[in-house]
């Protein structure tokens, strides 16, 4: 989807154990972990609402004909 893939995670994951304090880490990527979901979630609802959107189309225009 955005090119992070399980290379770009694993670094941000070292960059973070290094950043942050060892107990402060799991809170951090859980977090993070939510987030992605979230983000995820509101993509895949915008991708379904464009086909719907792109349906209704095709649909009118079929009507016109």
């Amino acid at each position: 989807m955005f090119g992070i893939g399980t290379p770009e995670f694993l670094l941000i994951g070292f960059i973070a154990f290094i950043l942050l304090k060892p107990e402060d880490l799991p809170g951090m990527m859980r977090k993070l972990g939510e987030a992605y979901g979230k983000v995820l979630r509101i993509y895949h609802r915008f991708l379904d609402e464009m086909d719907a959107f792109e349906d209704a189309i095709k649909n009118e225009e079929e009507k016109k004909k």
